[in-house]
């Protein structure tokens, strides 16, 4: 019989060589294969989000597609809208391949998620990427999206949240809140 140390710790280390399948898949294009992900979803802020993230919960990630110089008056800007603001207003030369921001959904649909960050109404729990003091974005990002498979939808809470601080502390987003 095992005991909860045990099961805990084979739980951390799936969750650790599922994040480090992810970070691969980010950081150089390599094939993704899961057991408890689906293909990922890549596409870009500024075209309709794929309807295929309907209904799955999983994981996303905002990444940048080119640089982009913003000025102390647009990082403040920025910062001066409700949700997701800059750690570090100093950080404002954003460069192609970070990561701007690591999200996920455990209780509804990615994609109504997605929804939720392209909006601008002042939301303070998302990137509100359509509000004006953040447009300047909007043309250099690209999201990549993990669907859960629906037969771990029981244990989302718990495998996404787990995911999503591996890879923001991986990452090293830029926008947001750090993951505990």
């Amino acid at each position: 019989m095992c005991d909860m140390i045990t099961i805990l710790n084979q739980l951390t280390g799936l969750f650790d060589a599922e994040a480090k399948k992810m970070l691969d898949r980010i950081n150089t294009g390599a094939d993704y294969t899961s057991d408890v992900f689906n293909d990922p979803v890549e596409f870009s802020v500024n075209i309709e989000r794929p309807k295929s993230l309907i209904g799955y919960r999983g994981v996303y990630i905002f990444i940048m597609t080119e640089d982009v110089s913003m000025t102390t008056e647009q990082c403040w800007g920025w910062n001066n809208v409700a949700g997701a603001p800059f750690e570090y207003c100093k950080n404002r030369d954003l460069l192609k391949g970070q990561c701007l921001y690591v999200g996920s959904c455990s209780s509804k649909s990615i994609y109504s998620r997605m929804g939720e960050h392209f909006k601008s109404d002042g939301s303070t729990t998302s990137l509100n990427i359509n509000h004006p003091n953040r447009e300047l974005l909007k043309n250099s990002v690209k999201i990549i999206a993990f669907p859960l498979k629906r037969k771990y939808d029981l244990y989302s809470r718990l495998i996404v949240t787990s995911i999503e601080k591996i890879l923001s502390d991986a990452l090293g987003q830029i926008v947001g809140k750090k993951r505990v």
